[in-house]
């Protein structure tokens, strides 16, 4: 891969050019990755519609204290409070269900019949499907793929424990879609000859960051921004409050560490009291912050402001925030979860080890880091290497091959 500079739109050849076509997304959100990448994308397609779905039930939280709904409502999932590029339509699919897997096996062709009635309804045109997750939004990119004709891909984001339990089922739904898709794509490399068991048709294209959102700032002007003091010691993690992302452990080594640290985590979710009473219950009340949703514009800040980026996640499909926190110029400890070792290739950039509740290793790594003097210009030149201008031209590159073929 090679580096790109900030802001730069990575045009792919020529003949690669697809400003005449238009593109048909089918996603579980409008946020995130999948906004950054479809509003690149969007400069290179004549339309681009994006099918995103919510569940109704979840908006309770709107008017319920049910914080673990949360992040389904769809004002969370579908970002609309940012601009949405002109040729980009966004269309809301809701849908009712469960999180039961009986619920969720249904919940595929629902999908799928709910976004053709919108096709036909507004009569919508589209040459070519990307969608992003296996189920449901794969399923219904092969479903509606079939019924008119058109090219196919998609982005498998499954975490690592989740792919494997798919491809473990005994789901045959589910996996054709991976069987009948013109082209997989999954974000690591260490997955694809599992996919490959499917389809012949897998390629390597990584996740990318957002330029600008995520960028290099003097650690003494970050940390005046935010009120921190320039000789504190700042540990910082990012991600929803849940189990899997592994913050309860690093809370657990905090006091193991041979100097005091603050510990900030940014994010919201379903364990936050427990986080809070962790920290309680290890007398770290004051030393851990944890600043729930941060804002867009604010995450630039902190990522420059930490001394270390934490990211001790049990599983992931790529390491994106090790990535954002490197495109701050911060230097990352992570654990070998499927993703972030795509990312910290080398202790260059920061340490792995093997597991969030291996509390020596964690601590040993966190100190190495902490030790070591960093040059954020090397850090922030190699996440360059992923910036989404870069990862949006390697896939025009890719739904132009399935044009082509296909016309």
């Amino acid at each position: 891969m090679t580096a790109t500079t900030a802001n730069e739109t990575v045009q792919p050849r020529s003949e690669t050019v697809v400003a005449d076509s238009d593109l048909l997304v089918v996603s579980h959100q409008y946020n995130s990755f999948v906004k950054s990448q479809v509003d690149e994308l969007s400069k290179y397609y004549n339309s681009v519609t994006v099918f995103a779905r919510f569940n109704k039930i979840a908006n309770i939280a709107n008017y319920l204290p049910i914080k673990r709904l949360r992040p389904f409502c769809s004002d969370v999932k579908i970002n609309d409070e940012e601009e949405i590029p002109e040729n980009v339509s966004v269309i809301p699919v809701p849908l009712i269900y469960f999180p039961l897997s009986f619920s969720r096996r249904r919940l595929g062709d629902k999908h799928a019949n709910k976004v053709a009635r919108i096709i036909e309804r507004r009569d919508i045109h589209f040459d070519i499907i990307h969608s992003h997750m296996t189920w449901t939004a794969g399923h219904v990119g092969n479903k509606l793929s079939k019924r008119y004709d058109v090219p196919h891909v998609l982005t498998v984001h499954e975490n690592r424990e989740w792919l494997y339990d798919e491809i473990d089922s005994n789901n045959t739904k589910l996996q054709n879609v991976w069987r009948e898709a013109d082209s997989l794509i999954r974000v690591n490399r260490a997955d694809i000859p599992k996919l490959k068991e499917f389809s012949e048709h897998v390629e390597y294209i990584p996740n990318g960051f957002e330029v600008g959102r995520f960028e290099y700032v003097p650690t003494s002007e970050a940390r005046a921004q935010l009120g921190i003091d320039d000789d504190e010691t700042v540990l910082f993690s990012l991600g929803n409050l849940t189990e899997r992302k592994g913050f309860q452990h690093a809370i657990e080594i905090i006091d193991r560490l041979s100097e005091d640290c603050r510990y900030v985590i940014g994010g919201t979710g379903p364990m936050e009291s427990k986080l809070r009473q962790k920290a309680k219950d290890n007398g770290l009340s004051e030393a851990m912050v944890l600043l729930g949703y941060v804002a867009n514009e604010d995450l630039k800040y902190w990522m420059s402001a930490a001394d270390v980026v934490v990211h001790p996640s049990y599983s992931e499909s790529f390491g994106l925030v090790p990535l954002e926190a490197l495109a701050c110029g911060t230097p990352v400890v992570a654990t070998r979860n499927g993703g972030s070792e795509e990312v910290i290739v080398s202790d260059d950039y920061g340490r792995l080890f093997d597991s969030p509740e291996q509390y020596a290793q964690f601590t040993e790594a966190v100190q190495s880091v902490l030790g070591q003097d960093w040059d954020s210009d090397i850090l922030v030149r190699y996440a360059k290497n992923f910036t989404i201008p870069k990862i949006c031209g390697e896939i025009i590159e890719l739904h132009c091959s399935l044009l082509n073929s296909h016309s």
